[in-house]
This record gives structure tokens, sequence and C-alpha cells, in this order.
């Protein structure tokens, strides 16, 4: 499974979405909402998306926000054998699936409610 992870637009004034997507088949394996991203919070997006495919190796594809190069987050992939690579910075085509889908979302969701 090919994992591509990151935060999109305000909820509300405190929360964004966090979306982790099966780069493979396109679908959202998980979403949450939560007032920060900080590596903790990350790694229970993870896991949690993780769940729903147990023999699956994940790769990670993710930007270079803090969160995502902290020596605990670089602890948690060591220690559940999970793999990442990190998109190229400035350049948001490296992981144009999420970015795409984050695209529809706003477009489908919050386009209208704007009306």
């Amino acid at each position: 499974m090919q994992i591509g992870n990151d935060k999109t637009f305000p909820i509300s004034c405190r929360e964004s979405m966090h979306a982790v997507l099966d780069g493979y088949s396109r679908q959202i394996v998980h979403w949450e909402i939560r007032k920060t991203m900080k590596e903790t919070e990350v790694e229970i997006i993870l896991k949690r998306a993780k769940e729903k495919y147990p023999n699956v190796k994940p790769r990670i594809i993710s930007d270079n926000g803090p969160q995502f190069i902290a020596k605990d987050f670089k602890d948690y992939l060591r220690i559940s054998g999970t793999a990442h690579v990190k998109t190229t910075p400035f350049y948001p085509q490296s992981n144009g699936k999420i970015e795409r889908w984050h695209k529809t979302i706003k477009q489908e969701v919050f386009a209208p409610i704007a009306l």
C-alpha cells in the first residue's frame, strides 16, 4: 500500500482535515479532523489507517513538514517497518494524488456552502 498523507484547509479556525490515501486504488483509507498535526497525532492517524490493511507493508509519501522529520516519527517508522518517501519541498505535485483529493473535497463540499 502506498500512502499519501497530508493535511488540508481549515475546517474551522482551529481544525484541519488530515487524510490518508491508498496510492494504488486512490481510495481514502482514513481521515480525521484534528486541531494540530504533531508527530504523535500523525502516528495515531497512520496506525488507524494501517489497521484497515494489517497484512500490507505501507510506504508513506509526505512533505517535509516538521511532524514528518521529527526524531520520534522516524523512530515510529523504523519500529513499524514503514518506508518513508519525502516529497520535494514546494512541489505539491510530488504528492499529487492526495493533493487532488483535497482539491475535489474543497470544490464539492465547501464551494456549495459558500453560495
